[in-house]
């Protein structure tokens, strides 16, 4: 096992990140410098998607359940990627965990 530092945390997270979302996400945030800014964009697109889904089930459509399904599952990966990301910060100072 490596070294534990800030960089090698961050390493982590961002490989973690990367396995949570589709290509197509990893693609539209790939600009987002910040690991939290990146983890805070992908909730609101998986969101967006969760929403999408959940009129698709309203007229139901037989793939909406999947999705919210699939979303719900994401959105969860997400938010405690950004407990460890939050946990990072704290523990290697704010400006290690970007």
């Amino acid at each position: 096992m490596s070294d534990l530092t800030p960089e090698s945390a961050n390493a982590a997270i961002q490989r973690l990140l990367l396995s949570s979302i589709t290509p197509a996400m990893a693609e539209e945030t790939e600009d987002i410098n910040r690991i939290s800014e990146r983890i805070r964009s992908c909730v609101e697109r998986v969101k967006v998607e969760a929403s999408e889904g959940a009129a698709l089930v309203a007229e139901c459509a037989p793939h909406g359940r999947t999705m919210v399904a699939q979303a719900q599952k994401t959105l969860a990966d997400l938010e405690a990627l950004a407990v460890l990301e939050r946990l990072v910060g704290e523990i290697y100072g704010a400006d290690c965990s970007g």
